[in-house]
Formats: structure tokens, C-alpha cells, sequence
């Protein structure tokens, strides 16, 4: 009764009904309020509250709203919960104002006390809620304190049949006792509602920095982050400054110490364990937690193990750290420095260099006037960091353990990039100035690099300005490495070479070389050491280490001539371990020649001492070339463009063995023999060099670390700006490729060339200063720590920066600036033609290669028409060039009318070697079943770009080989074929994977690689026939010839020498019951084969050597029984799989 009069009053009580609303705690949510706001100043940032949604400032996020409004159907009590920045107000009024025909909906301001929770009850119950009248309640920023007894008020409202709630959260505030019974719905932006309001963005006027779809990736989900992604940031940048003012005006003033070093550790892609923060800033852990509880409060940070901490978002690091650092101290490196010691042992060498690029490229050096005075700023600014190093390796250093050795050598070779990074932040603008607009800038600083440091240019006209633009780069400053190997006293120098594995001892001592010395006894001691674990049993892999040991302790101990054997012993007995530790190796010599013979050199790298002054030393050896698969040497690299499987690869790694494990040697002598091709090496195989021809394995890390080093600072930092850039690129180089004919025709005008000429310049340019793409954040935080030293990190990131869709465009840009320099200079045109007859290749290889993005509102990066614009203009110049074309007869035409008609004798060549295939192949007795004319990606001549492609029955291969083979050049010149063609086999509308070329009437006849039968078969519209057999075949027949390789490599080798380690094994083969009856067959000639490998001996030609001098073109080489039973056996695995091929279209 008591009750029910406490009601009765309160309904008729207006005092009480309204005092919820008189003392704000709450209020009728008024879609219907005029906003004075702007869109801009909405968008630039706002906390979003009915009135702007009653304006239609905001928008609506579809799919967010429904699955809302889905829930408010199944659940009273709907908790809208995300990170900050995602859009979680603009959410909750959105989804209440679709609700605001229905329901009343109230609007809870403030509920942080018990007066304030009865007056929101009392509001409530005078409002009588029912099923059929429903109140919703609405509440955001739960979890603060002008809400922190919101449990008890909900628990209270729910008690009323006819009462939802509609509430939002932040994901960190989210304590169970809020969530209590809620319905929770995820705030992170969906990729729709990202497309809405980028759309909405741009018709508002907004300046757009990024494309939706890369925004979208970036933003991770987070709204602010979205808007400030795409836009200019500006209100993110805002909105972190109030807080970290908060933060000021607080007693929480210290958490910035500790909010800079986990957003400094964030941009290097790494968290912060939280053990480490009481010691990094000297604070009692539990004064830490709660600094780091207002920061988790403020969602500036969050910690997703809650072992480590990070910041909430790679953005609102990269701004908090800025706006940390505004006014320092302390500095950017300071920080960085501080935070690195936060960061497991192994990975702080890497964070050391990535840290420095940051800090540099914040440095501004380009407001210093001289280049010398920039390079002494960015010392400076790497100061802190160049410290941190130097007291690591101090304390190292005066504390050895079993790991400090590998730890002192990463840190050395991060001081080391610290001198790189900052010689190029300071010498990188000064180039860009002086760079022709037209040329590539990091090329042109490589260039002058190499000019300023080397003699290579000396002499040479053509690089005259590239000489002159490194005479004024500064001399190099190397005060990063000398300070940190200052604090390694001879004595820890000496025990780290002597205690540390191979590989590093390499790594540290070449970081000495120039800055600190060893006593020739001392050099002797370290080889001493490690050779003892090298020469039993020699392996390949390890002297390739150990040669480089040798090679750089004798630059430390500068030893040079005589004096080198006295600490490493006869130079006969390294050169052999450099040969014998390679199963191929067979001899070695080293001979003391008069110095008047020693042979001349190109290369202005050749050393000019010799081993005295009267002799230089000459190192030779010999090898049986490998074929197949061949393992790079760990040691080394193949160098740029070569294959690691040729013959020239095989040479110059023994080479570069040759040189490193004998430094006294002058002259190295390398023959990679082919033995069935007689003793004679092929060219390629065959090397006389002199010192300094190849470079040390160190100098190319060194110039790979200044390539990356180029790289990180002209890299752009969005996706967006390159692909815009790019696009906007290959549609004028179209334009261009198109206007071609007119400005080759006898009627071109003087103001339609010039034009032409000034765009061609402008778009060669434009391609020239495209920047590189942005560097991958995640890739390079697992590359630091899987590669603590910074040279194999260097070496993996160039293979991941590569970019080849630039490339292919300034391929094109520079094959017209060279048409535009001469457009009546014959010569001119035919060289500019051979250039960009390259460009379809290069176009293709982009396109499989790059990982660019594509966005919907960014034309084609390489449309797919420019390789063929491409190559039909290179045909055109180089018949002009050749004079197959006239100005008069370009005129008026375009440029595919005039491409056609240097297809004529293209055509007519095609048509000719057609018949002369034909009339061959009939009087064989071999009939062609199919023919194919296809235009060839990237023709040897541009005017012949055309291929054949013959067919024949496969039951007639054979014969069609015979014939092919038996068809000389002076039979196919006189039959006028003169087109490549390819011939292969047919069987049942499939393509067998047998086949092989005829480029031109002198060429040999070779085997199709079989990479191209996929293509083959697409072009012929056929598809592809089984290969189970013949792949069982190759395999079988590939590990006879290891085995043989094998055999052939001891029989050669010298008394004395090791055992062959190859561990090529002879698989045994079987046939079962359902295999064709020819794979059977052929089982019985591979364990023929298979007794051979096993037998052979010191006389005669091994399977292997027989089979490496097989031409196809020679018939004199098929006599070997061995060659005729391997072409048995793989026809019998042809046969097989035909047959199976039947018997499956049979079933």
C-alpha cells in the first residue's frame, strides 16, 4: 500500500517528473535540435550527438544499424562496444533515430551517483512503460566516471517491462558489470559503410590523400583512423593533442614517459614486454600500472596478451610520437634509443638501424645549406642511438658470455648502417636537385656514390657529369662504427674471434677492416682456431665461410704478399681446401710468375700491387660443370641478373672461393670443364682475373646497404600517391605510343612535334620520379627479427623492394626521350625501336611480379594495351631505322595501319618457312596436323616478331624429330625458312609434352622448355595430355645422372683428396598391374641404365658426361648406345601416358 502511494504521488508530482531532466541527468533525445556545425567541421571531428544525426551530418552505416536494430528485436539490452575511433555515437543516435517513430527515447546524460539513479527510475517510471509503449534508453561513454552506476540503474530499468537500452562502450571500459546480460555488438567499420563515407568525403569538397580501398586496409576498422587516413588527419591529430594535454593537466604527467616509449617501440613493429617498464623509467611497477591504466583508460594504448603493450593503432603511434616530441627534450632518438633497450637481445641491432631511418627522415636536413653541414646534423641526431650502441658493446664487452660474441658483431654491423642511413639522408637531397628530371634519382645516386669513392669513371666523357655531382658528396664519415669498435679493448677483439662461430667471426672482423689492427700472430691464432674445425671433413658451405675468414683477417692484420703465408700457411694447401671442399673440383696450382707477365685488366678495381716487385702469384683450377639443379653457394651470391646454374655462375663462385682463401694470389685461373665436350672449357666456364675484378662479398653488402638505405628514404608512405602517379603515367605514355606515326610522318607539324616532344620529357620524368612503394611494415618487423644482421636483412629486403612496374615504364619513357632526341636520325630511330622492343617482356614480368594494389578509383596501373602499342611502335622505328619504312609512308595512317606494314615480310617469311616445314615433314612421311602463327613477346628482331607453331600426330614424333635433326642449315637457308618455329605433338586433341625449336635457319635444333607447354597448348586451343609418366621418367633419369655426376667427379680427383660427399642416390623403380604395358618396358631399360651408373669405372664417358654432350642439332652425338636407350625410355613413358590418356577418354 505503502508503495503504490509512493507512485501515485510521484505521477502527479511535476516537481518529481521533471527533476531528472532539471538536474541533467538525463533528457528526451532531440533529433530536431538545429546543428550549427558544418559538414567539414563534422567530419574533421566531433562527438556525435543527436543533433547531428537529426541533421544528416553523419552516415549511415548500414550493415552496422541492422545488425542494431536486429538485436533491439531479440535482446532489451543492446551494448554497442569497440575501440575508440570507431564511430560508436555515431552509432547508437543513428540506430535510436530509426527507432524514434516507435518508442520514446531518453537520453541518460549523467548517472554517477544515487540521486542521479533515482531520478532517472523516477522519470522513467512516470513515462509507464508497456510492451505495446516502449521507453528506450539511451547511454554512451559507459565505463567513465559520469557513469559509473549505470549497473544499478539498468538492473533497476529493466525491472519495467516495457523498457530496451541502447548503449556504448568503449572496448577497454567493457568491466563484466556492464556487459551484465547485454547483447554486444562489434562498432568496427564494415567495408560498406567505409565506401559511404569516403564517398561522402569527396562530395563534400575534401581534399582525398588516399583511395578508399587502401584507407579501408589501413584503418584496421577504426573510423577516426579511416577519416584520417583518407584525409589530412587533422582531427586525429587534434583529438590525441587534448588528450595527451589531459594527461599534462593531470597527476598522471609522468605516463608520457612511458606512453613515448611504447608508441616509439610500436613504429618498429614491436610491443613492450611490461616486466621491462618499471626499470626503463625507474618507477615501482605498481606506480607503472596505474600510469599505464590511464593510458589503457585514454585508449592511447592496449595490451593483447596482457604481457606486452602497444599503441592502439600503427597511425595514432606514428602522430603520438610526433606530438610527444614536439618541444624536447627529451629527442626522437633519445627515445628510440630508451625503448630499444626494452626489446629482446636479438632484434635491438636491427632496431638500432631501423630506428634511425625514422629519426632522420624527421629530421628535416634539408633546411641545412652545405652537404658537409648536413651530414654533421644527422650525426647528430643519431647521437643517442650511436651512444646506446656503443654502451651495449661496452658492457658486453667487459662482461663476455657465451653469447656476447654474435651480439657485439650485430651491433658493430648496425653502427655500421647507422654511418650508411646517415650519409645518405645527408647527401640524398643535394643529388635529387642536381638529378636531370628525366633519370631515375636513386640510380643517379648510386652513380655518383660510386664516382665520389672509386676511380671507376675516370677518363670517361659520358659520365662526366656524374663525376663531377660526386666530387661534391662529402667525404665518409664512419664515426657511428669507430665510436662503438672503441669500446672493444685488442684482447676482447681477439677472444670474440676466437670464441664465436664462423659466420660471425667473418661478420666482426670484416667490420673492423680500416678502423683496428691485428698482430700477425694474432691472425695466425684466429686461422689456427678455426681451421680445425673446417678441414675435417671439408664441406663446401663451411670454406665458403672460412675463405671469407681468411680474406678479411688479412685486410685486419694487413698482410699482404709473403707475409700471408706466414700466418696462414702455404697458399697451395687453402687453394686446395678451395677446390677439394667442392665435389666437382679436381686441380689446383698456384704458381709465382715474372711480374712483366702479368696479364692486363679492364677494370680499373685491379690491384696494382703484386706478390713482390718482381712476381705476382697466379692461382688456377679446374671443375666438372654441374648441370641440372645447382646449389647456390651459401657463401656468396650469384651477381645481379646471372642464373646461379650456368656455367659463368659456377666459374665465378670458384673464383671468388679462390680469391678470398688465398689473399696473396694476384691472378686467378678457373675452367669449369664440360669433359663430353672435350677438355677445352666453353667461354663461359673459362676465367683469368685479376684481384679486385670481383668484389669481396663485404664491398657488395656494403653497396646493397646503400641501395636499401636510398630506398627507405624515397619510399613513399601511401600506396595511394604511387598508384595515382603511376596510372596517370601509363595513360600518357599510351597517348604517346599513339601520336608516334605523325611524328614520324613527312607531314608532321612543327607544333605538333614540339608538343609531342615536351610531353615525351614530361611523362619521362614523371616515371623518373615515381616513388617507391611503400615499405611493408609487418615484413620488415619479421625480417628484423628472423636476420639480426643487418647485411642479410639488406639482401632480403632488395629482393622484396624490387620494381619492376617502374622499370617497365621507363623502359618505354626512355625508348621515346631517345626517339624525341633524333626523330629524323635513321640510326636514332632503329636503336630507340631495339630498346622498346624489350618493353612486352618487361610488362609481363611486372605483371606477375608486383604486388601492387589496384584501386577502383585509379585508372590502370599497365594497361594491358601498352605492350602491344609497345611493340608495334618498336617495329615501326626500326623499320625506319633500316629504311623498310618512309615518312611517306607513315602518313596519315595509325599506329597499327602503320605496324601492318612492317608485318609484310613478317607475314611473308611465316608463309615461306611454313611451306618449307611442310614439304620437309611430307617428305618424311610425316603429315602436320596443326598450324599456329603467333607474334612472339619479345622477338630477337622486331621486324620478325612472328612464331610458328607445327603440330604432328604423336604416333609420328619420332620420325618429325629425325627429320628435324637431319635438316641442316644449309638445307633450311636454301629452303627460305627463316621463321622460329616450334614443333610438338598431338594425341586425341591433347598437347604431349614433347617438342622442340628451330629459331632460324643457323640455329640448332633444341628442346622446348617445358614451361611453355601450358602456354603452347592455349594457343593451339588444346589442352593439355598427361605427363605422370614422363615425370617418372625425368626424375629416374635426373637421379641416374646425379649418381653419375658423382662417379665422374671422383675418378677425376687426385690421390688424396676427400671422397665425393654427393648424396645422389639410385631409386629403385617398379611397374604395378595397372600400368601400361610400355612403362613396363620401360622399367627394364632404366635398370639397365641403373647397372651402368653402378658399374662405371675410370674408362670411357660416364652416363652423365654422354648425356651433357648431346646436340640435337648434331647427329653424330646420338650414336652413343646410352643416348638411344634414355630416348627409348622416355618414348616409352610418351607411349605410357598416351595410353592412358585413351583408356581414360574410352571409359
Amino acid at each position: 500500500m505503502d508503495s503504490m502511494i509512493s507512485r501515485l504521488r510521484e505521477t502527479v508530482d511535476q516537481q518529481n517528473f521533471e527533476a531528472a531532466l532539471r538536474e541533467g541527468v538525463c533528457e528526451f533525445a532531440d533529433f530536431s535540435r538545429i546543428e550549427t556545425e558544418s559538414e567539414e567541421q563534422f567530419f574533421s571531428g566531433v562527438r556525435v550527438v543527436p543533433s547531428h544525426v537529426g541533421a544528416d551530418l553523419d552516415v549511415v552505416r548500414v550493415p552496422e544499424c541492422e545488425s542494431i536494430l536486429s538485436s533491439l528485436e531479440s535482446s532489451r539490452q543492446v551494448l554497442i562496444v569497440g575501440a575508440s575511433g570507431t564511430g560508436k555515437s555515431g552509432l547508437l543516435w543513428r540506430s535510436a533515430s530509426l527507432l524514434q517513430d516507435g518508442p520514446m527515447l531518453i537520453r541518460v546524460l549523467r548517472v554517477s551517483s544515487d540521486s542521479d539513479v533515482q531520478s532517472l527510475i523516477r522519470l522513467v517510471r512516470m513515462l509507464s512503460p508497456t510492451p505495446e509503449r516502449r521507453v528506450v534508453v539511451c547511454i554512451d561513454d559507459l565505463g567513465r566516471a559520469a557513469t559509473e552506476r549505470w549497473p544499478e540503474a539498468r538492473d533497476r530499468l529493466l525491472e519495467f517491462s516495457g523498457v530496451s537500452i541502447l548503449a556504448a562502450c568503449r572496448q577497454e571500459d567493457l568491466l563484466p558489470s556492464i556487459a551484465e546480460g547485454a547483447h554486444l555488438v562489434d562498432s568496427r567499420l564494415a567495408r560498406e559503410s567505409a565506401a559511404r563515407i569516403y564517398a561522402r568525403l569527396r562530395a563534400a569538397g575534401f581534399e582525398l590523400a588516399t583511395e578508399p580501398e587502401e584507407a579501408i586496409h589501413r584503418a584496421d576498422g577504426l573510423l577516426m583512423e579511416f577519416v584520417a587516413i583518407a584525409t589530412t588527419g587533422r582531427r586525429l591529430r587534434e583529438v590525441l593533442r587534448t588528450q595527451l594535454q589531459g594527461l599534462d593537466d593531470t597527476d598522471h604527467a609522468d605516463s608520457r614517459e612511458l606512453l613515448a616509449v611504447i608508441t616509439a617501440l610500436h613504429t618498429l613493429g614491436r610491443s613492450v614486454p611490461a616486466d621491462e617498464l618499471p626499470r626503463l623509467v625507474g618507477e615501482s611497477p605498481a606506480i607503472v600500472a596505474r600510469r599505464l591504466s590511464r593510458l589503457r583508460d585514454e585508449h592511447l594504448i592496449v595490451s593483447d596478451d596482457g604481457t606486452s603493450w602497444r599503441a592502439l593503432h600503427d597511425l595514432r603511434a606514428e602522430v603520438l610520437l610526433d606530438l610527444l616530441h614536439e618541444v624536447p627534450p627529451p629527442t626522437l632518438a633519445t627515445t628510440y634509443a630508451r625503448s630499444i633497450a626494452a626489446a629482446p637481445a636479438e632484434v635491438r641491432p636491427m632496431l638500432y638501424r631501423r630506428a634511425a631511418t625514422r629519426v632522420l627522415r624527421a629530421a628535416r636536413l634539408e633546411t641545412v645549406s652545405s652537404v658537409a653541414d648536413r651530414l654533421t646534423s644527422a650525426r647528430r641526431v643519431i647521437d643517442p642511438l650511436v651512444k646506446s650502441i656503443a654502451d651495449r658493446v661496452n658492457d658486453l664487452a667487459n662482461a663476455p658470455g657465451p653469447t656476447s660474441a654474435r651480439e657485439i658483431a650485430a651491433l658493430v654491423d648496425a653502427a655500421e648502417r647507422l654511418d650508411v642511413s646517415a650519409y645518405v639522408a645527408a647527401t640524398l637531397g643535394y643529388v635529387k636537385q642536381i638529378t636531370p628530371p628525366t633519370i631515375d634519382v636513386s640510380s643517379y645516386y648510386l652513380l655518383a656514390y660510386t664516382s665520389r669513392f672509386s676511380d671507376i669513371f675516370t677518363g670517361n666523357d659520358l659520365f662526366r657529369q656524374i663525376a663531377s655531382a660526386g666530387a661534391r658528396l662529402p667525404e665518409w664519415d664512419s664515426s657511428a662504427r669507430q665510436t662503438v669498435v672503441s669500446k672493444i679493448s685488442d684482447d676482447v677483439i681477439l677472444q670474440t674471434l676466437m670464441e664465436a662461430p664462423l659466420d660471425v667471426a667473418v661478420r666482426f672482423s670484416e667490420r673492423l677492416e680500416g678502423y683496428r689492427t691485428l698482430p700477425l700472430a694474432a691472425a695466425a691464432a684466429v686461422f689456427a682456431k678455426h681451421s680445425a674445425r673446417v678441414a675435417d671433413p671439408l664441406r663446401v658451405d663451411v670454406v665458403d665461410v672460412f675463405a671469407q675468414l681468411i680474406a678479411t683477417l688479412a685486410v685486419v692484420a694487413e698482410l699482404e704478399g709473403p707475409r700471408v703465408e706466414q700466418a696462414f700457411g702455404p697458399p697451395r694447401q687453402r687453394a686446395r681446401w678451395a677446390v677439394e671442399a667442392d665435389d666437382s673440383g679436381f686441380a689446383v696450382d698456384v704458381v709465382l710468375s715474372d711480374r712483366r707477365e702479368l696479364p692486363s685488366s679492364s677494370s680499373n678495381l685491379a690491384r696494382a700491387s703484386t706478390y713482390t716487385s718482381d712476381t705476382f702469384c697466379e692461382v688456377s683450377a679446374r671443375a666438372v660443370a654441374r648441370f641440372g639443379t645447382v646449389d647456390v653457394q651459401r657463401g656468396y651470391q650469384p651477381q645481379a641478373g646471372q642464373d646461379p646454374t650456368s656455367l659463368n655462375s659456377q666459374a665465378v663462385f670458384l673464383a671468388q672461393r679462390l680469391f678470398d682463401a688465398c689473399p696473396e694470389a694476384d691472378v686467378v685461373s678457373v675452367e669449369v670443364v664440360v669433359p663430353a665436350r672435350g677438355a677445352s672449357a666453353p667461354i663461359d666456364g673459362k676465367k683469368r682475373m685479376r684481384v679486385g675484378a670481383l668484389p669481396r662479398r663485404i664491398a657488395t653488402e656494403r653497396s646493397i646497404a646503400l641501395q636499401i638505405a636510398v630506398t627507405e628514404l624515397l619510399s613513399t608512405e601511401r600506396w595511394t600517391d604511387r598508384c595515382r602517379r603511376q596510372a596517370d603515367a601509363s595513360a600518357q605514355l599510351l597517348e604517346l605510343l599513339m601520336a608516334l606515326p605523325a611524328r614520324l610522318s613527312e607531314r608532321d607539324s612543327s607544333r605538333g612535334r614540339r608538343e609531342w616532344i615536351e610531353k615525351v620529357v614530361s611523362v619521362a620524368a614523371l616515371v623518373a620520379q615515381l616513388p617507391g612503394p611503400p615499405l611493408d611494415p609487418q615484413l620488415i618487423g619479421r625480417l628484423s627479427a628472423e636476420l639480426p644482421f643487418a647485411a642479410d636483412f639488406d639482401l632480403r629486403l632488395r629482393e622484396t623492394t624490387r620494381d619492376p612496374s617502374k622499370a617497365a615504364l621507363d623502359l618505354i619513357a626512355q625508348s621515346l626521350l631517345q626517339v624525341s632526341q633524333g626523330l629524323n636520325d635513321a640510326a636514332n630511330l632503329g636503336g630507340a625501336g631495339l630498346r622498346l622492343a624489350g618493353a612486352p617482356q618487361a610488362l609481363a614480368g611486372a605483371r606477375a611480379e608486383d604486388t601492387l594494389p589496384e584501386y577502383a578509383g585509379v585508372g590502370p596501373l599497365l594497361p594491358n594495351e601498352l605492350g602491344s602499342l609497345a611493340s608495334m611502335a618498336a617495329r615501326i622505328l626500326v623499320a625506319r631505322g633500316q629504311g623498310a619504312l618512309s615518312p611517306g609512308d607513315i602518313r596519315g595512317r595509325s599506329l597499327e595501319d602503320t605496324s601492318a606494314l612492317t608485318l609484310t615480310s613478317a607475314v611473308s617469311a611465316a608463309d615461306g618457312s611454313l611451306a618449307a616445314v611442310e614439304q620437309r615433314l611430307t617428305e618424311s612421311g610425316v603429315e602436320v596436323f596443326a598450324s599456329s602463327v603467333q607474334e612472339i613477346l619479345n622477338p630477337t628482331d622486331p621486324l620478325l616478331p612472328l612464331e610458328l607453331i607445327i603440330a604432328v600426330d604423336a604416333s609420328a614424333w619420332a620420325a618429325t624429330e629425325e627429320s628435324l635433326r637431319s635438316w641442316g642449315p644449309s638445307a633450311r637457308e636454301e629452303a627460305c625458312f627463316q621463321t622460329r618455329t616450334r614443333f610438338v605433338a598431338m594425341h586425341l586433341g591433347r598437347l604431349v609434352q614433347v617438342g622442340a625449336v628451330l629459331d632460324d635457319a643457323e640455329g640448332p635444333l633444341r628442346d622446348i622448355d617445358p614451361t611453355d607447354y601450358p602456354d603452347i597448348a592455349r594457343r593451339l586451343g588444346a589442352l593439355l595430355a598427361p605427363s605422370v609418366f614422363q615425370e617418372r621418367a625425368d626424375n629416374l633419369i635426373g637421379s641416374l645422372i646425379s649418381a653419375s655426376s658423382a662417379n665422374g667427379w671422383s675418378r677425376r680427383r687426385p690421390d688424396g683428396w676427400r671422397g665425393v660427399q654427393s648424396t645422389a642416390r639410385i631409386p629403385s623403380a617398379e611397374s604395378i598391374d595397372d600400368d601400361p604395358q610400355a612403362w613396363a618396358d620401360a622399367i627394364v631399360i632404366y635398370r639397365e641404365l641403373e647397372s651402368l651408373v653402378a658399374s662405371e669405372g675410370d674408362d670411357g664417358g660416364t652416363f652423365a658426361e654422354v648425356l651433357a654432350g648431346v646436340d640435337l642439332s648434331i647427329a653424330d652425338t646420338f650414336a652413343s648406345p646410352i643416348v638411344q636407350a634414355v630416348g627409348h625410355l622416355r618414348a616409352l613413358a610418351i607411349e605410357a601416358d598416351l595410353h592412358s590418356l585413351s583408356a581414360d577418354d574410352a571409359s
